[in-house]
């Protein structure tokens, strides 16, 4: 007989089987990867684009606890950009960026935050706009794109995730790159 256990992103009182809780969401690492074609002698290095399954978790705070280990099993030819916590359906419930060989994870946003958040994104890119047009500054738009990047991915996060995941990680002291 299937065993039913409180469900920790539900309402109070709210069950879930024992064994799709274990599974409950799949944590992604993407990254980039260099490799060597000596077809193209002019040009024998291209990135690549990879991602990484990480397995199966419970919870975020799982996930979080378990970071030493699962950054420790990605070898050095990879370059880690990001994470991405998804549940079974798909919605992204937690999200990190790679930073200082750790990850930072994005705090989720409130409702007051993603306005603030939204229109910081938008100034961003504008920027990055301008930066081409009117400097030819490639570096400097690359770098203002990867920040609205960030500011993307943390507004990405789905809305029912939010407040549950914003608590474990008050609870975790986890704190978000700003």
């Amino acid at each position: 007989m299937e065993r039913f256990v409180p469900h920790p992103y539900a309402v109070t009182g709210a069950l879930i089987r024992e064994a799709a809780l274990r599974e409950q969401f799949r944590l992604t690492i993407h990254g980039t990867r260099w490799e060597y074609d000596d077809t193209d002698p002019s040009n024998p290095w291209f990135e690549v684009t990879t991602i990484i399954n990480a397995g199966c978790f419970s919870t975020v705070t799982e996930i979080v606890h378990r970071e030493p280990e699962l950054l420790a099993h990605i070898g050095p030819e990879v370059t880690p950009s990001h994470a991405e916590v998804r549940d079974r359906h798909g919605r992204l419930a937690a999200a990190a960026r790679f930073a200082l060989g750790a990850f930072a994870w994005l705090m989720p946003p409130t409702a007051q935050e993603e306005s603030v958040l939204h229109e910081r994104e938008q100034a961003l890119e504008q920027q990055a706009r301008e930066e081409i047009a009117l400097a030819d500054n490639f570096s400097s738009a690359r770098w203002l794109r990867k920040q609205a990047e960030r500011l993307r991915l943390q507004l990405a996060l789905d809305h029912y995730y939010r407040p549950y995941v914003r608590r474990e990680f008050e609870a975790l002291n986890v704190m978000s790159l700003h």
